[in-house]
């Protein structure tokens, strides 16, 4: 049983924006979590190094650009203990963000909704620590690129020589990596090969069941059903048993 709101750690919260407009909004949108305290604002990072000094805050929203010092420099030169959440009108410093473990990283403006999501990565986030690195994996549609954690990701399905990511929310995000690329690269986490052009996150599979024509089909979390390849079953039915 999950406790009350009022039982939740209360994160004391710094913002930091050179723009007076975004802090007001992201104050706004945060009245909306009671487990959040601002203690303090700063405009620029010597503010927010002299406010992290008195008031000791838990979790840091930073901007990026910003006189003098970028967030990105700030968190690269100081041990910050805080966690930290980057909000840029700039989508190209995504990667570099995560690379210095931040727990998210927000466009202005930030909508509820995203920051609903940063929220609920909180709330499975002790303090001073974030998700690690190898939770996050970057998808490139073109000239886009996403941060899209693997416990987000159900399936995935090829597409010539480029792949289909089916995440838990029922989007399906386009990828320029090959299934063979990301076979490579989920080696060592929980998904498994269902067939020739698909994979599965083992945590999303509910049942196997055989069909009358004596195949078998994984049925995923969502009630998805994936046909499992003849060459794969095995292996399939003994992982999921494991």
């Amino acid at each position: 049983m999950q406790g009350s709101e009022s039982d939740m750690k209360r994160w004391r919260t710094l913002l930091v924006d050179d723009e007076p407009l975004a802090r007001r909004r992201l104050r706004e949108l945060l009245c909306a979590y009671a487990h959040v305290e601002i203690v303090g604002e700063a405009s620029d990072t010597q503010q927010a190094s002299e406010a992290m000094a008195e008031h000791h805050p838990d979790l840091l929203f930073l901007d990026i650009q910003m006189p003098r010092e970028t967030g990105l420099e700030f968190v690269t030169r100081l041990r910050i203990d805080a966690v930290v959440v980057f909000v840029t009108a700039f989508d190209e410093y995504a990667l570099r963000a995560f690379e210095v473990n931040a727990l998210d990283y927000l466009l202005k403006p930030v909508s509820p909704t995203r920051l609903a999501e940063s929220m609920r990565r909180l709330g499975s986030t002790r303090p001073a620590h974030t998700a690690e690195p190898s939770d996050l994996v970057k998808v490139c549609d073109g000239a886009r690129l996403r941060i899209v954690s693997l416990a987000d990701i159900v399936w995935i399905a090829a597409d010539r020589d480029y792949s289909n990511v089916h995440l838990k929310s029922g989007e399906i995000v386009f990828s320029d990596n090959s299934l063979a690329e990301w076979k490579r690269r989920l080696q060592k986490s929980s998904f498994i090969q269902l067939r020739r052009n698909a994979l599965a996150a083992i945590s999303q599979l509910h049942s196997i069941e055989r069909t009358s024509g004596g195949v078998f089909d994984a049925v995923l979390q969502n009630k998805h059903r994936l046909r499992i390849g003849r060459a794969y079953i095995k292996d399939v039915r003994a992982r999921f048993s494991s």
